[in-house]
């Protein structure tokens, strides 16, 4: 979850669902991130990120966050960090470190600054009157716990921390959603679920950020019946964007649904032309519907995101399995029957 999946082969290639991914130029490792306001949780776009070595040297090109505050950078395994500016906000510095896998997610919180808290917002970017609520202690534990969770990969002591802010604040829905986070990290799926809906529950179903969550964690555990619901509950939110009707796609399929999760997955690549994983989304759904010539067509944009990894590895296999199999097709149309 944070935008977390993870790809796994059925056939020629099956899609479990993982989170996010943005416009760059991959070579070994990949870090994939999400930037919120400190406040309200919402996404922030158009945050500067940088990737720096110690002595403040590039190593990689700066992009921005997008309109779903998501980023992703491309590097080689070392310690960087990150460096994330906003105009109105305080910058903050995180440190990463690439390691044997793959792929590294990272969930940033920028605080704004006093001087433009009086300021006109954008949107969402606003602080919500519920977040306004917050007890100072409750929000200071929270706050402790996100950068444990975050920058420090400490999962035990960030639970301890949001239980900390829930004890302060009871209705603390944030909190909740962020415990099934770190359950869910820990690997452990049934309390990850039961603090998600308790999210849900305590923020009457108005919390997108842990329906989507949750949607996510059920089809990860092919529980696809029980996502589809909160899957098409989170694409009616205007702040969910593309994950709900990704979410959606995921579910459907998994109910044998093709050609819904076809129309589901197509509007979260309308919205997220920029996320990898949803071509591999609609290879699955193309390879079920036989439709080959999409096949080929998903199979290139994915790999025009995501040139250099395992899985772009396992999708050339595949498209060469494709074009066989069409390349056979023609032939044998091609035969004059004889007279």
């Amino acid at each position: 979850m944070h935008n977390r999946h993870s790809v796994y082969v059925f056939a020629l290639l099956f899609l479990a669902g993982l989170p996010c991914a943005a416009q760059v130029d991959p070579r070994n490792h990949v870090i994939m991130g999400i930037v919120r306001d400190e406040a309200s949780h919402e996404p922030l776009a158009g945050v500067r990120i940088e990737l720096v070595s110690g002595g403040d040297q590039l190593v990689a090109p700066p992009t921005d966050t997008s309109t779903e505050g998501q980023f992703q950078l491309g590097c080689k395994k070392g310690d960087f960090y990150i460096l994330a500016k906003k105009s109105g906000y305080v910058p903050l510095q995180v440190k990463v470190s690439l390691g044997p896998s793959q792929e590294t997610d990272v969930a940033i919180d920028l605080k704004r600054q006093a001087a433009e808290e009086s300021s006109g917002a954008g949107p969402g970017e606003a602080v919500s009157a519920h977040q306004l609520s917050v007890p100072s202690k409750a929000r200071e534990a929270y706050e402790k716990a996100m950068e444990l969770m975050n920058s420090k990969k400490d999962y035990p002591g960030a639970l301890a921390q949001f239980q900390s802010a829930i004890a302060e604040y009871p209705s603390y829905y944030e909190a909740y959603a962020e415990i099934g986070i770190v359950h869910n990290f820990l690997g452990e799926a049934q309390a990850a679920e039961e603090a998600l809906r308790k999210s849900v529950a305590l923020s009457s179903g108005k919390y997108s950020y842990a329906i989507l969550n949750l949607a996510e964690l059920l089809n990860n555990t092919g529980r696809f019946a029980d996502a589809e619901p909160l899957a098409l509950q989170a694409s009616a939110f205007e702040d969910s964007g593309w994950r709900g009707y990704y979410e959606l796609a995921r579910a459907q399929f998994g109910l044998k649904r093709a050609a819904d999760a076809e129309e589901s997955a197509a509007k979260a690549r309308d919205l997220k032309p920029d996320y990898p994983l949803v071509y591999l989304m609609l290879t699955n759904i193309h390879l079920s519907l036989r439709n080959y010539a999409s096949v080929l067509q998903d199979i290139d944009a994915y790999l025009g995101l995501v040139p250099n990894s395992p899985t772009s590895d396992q999708v050339r296999k595949t498209r060469q399995q494709v074009e066989r199999a069409l390349e056979k097709t023609r032939a044998q149309n091609a035969v004059v029957p004889r007279s």
